[in-house]
């Protein structure tokens, strides 16, 4: 019996059936811009929290407390990381009472991670301990 390698049919159509699959992999990848846009915070009963994503990566965020005061006014930077945004001098909003505890409002050092995700055709990031808590929703 004799072995032959392989034939040029064969080794073009692994080519083509390569370079598909490395098209398909680059398109799923999300552009920056897919990412610009308003996001409010969901089912907060304590605080009305909105951040709003820039060109340039730079991100404004504004949260007003129950009775609906401005709290928090910040500016800083966002950076595509992974399959996500990575927010720089992030204020981890659990929705606590801040009127209460007006001190949570001036921990705003840490980077935040987080996968932003499309669930029938809508976009949010979570930012909570557990799955789809703490969530931000993209409004436009």
């Amino acid at each position: 019996m004799e072995v032959k390698g392989p034939n040029k049919t064969n080794v073009m159509s692994c080519r083509l059936y390569l370079l598909l699959l490395l098209s398909i992999l680059v398109a799923c990848k999300e552009s920056p811009k897919s990412y610009i846009g308003t996001y409010t915070a969901v089912n907060y009963t304590n605080t009305k929290d909105t951040i709003y994503i820039l060109k340039e990566n730079v991100y404004v965020r504004k949260v007003y407390d129950r009775s609906g005061h401005l709290a928090l006014s910040m500016k800083s930077s966002w950076e595509i990381a992974n399959d996500g945004i990575t927010f720089h001098s992030f204020f981890l909003n659990l929705d606590k009472d801040i009127i209460q505890y007006p001190e949570l409002l001036s921990d705003t050092g840490m980077d935040m991670n987080v996968f932003v995700e499309k669930k029938l055709s809508k976009t949010q990031f979570c930012t909570g301990y557990l799955d789809n808590q703490n969530c931000y929703l993209k409004l436009n």
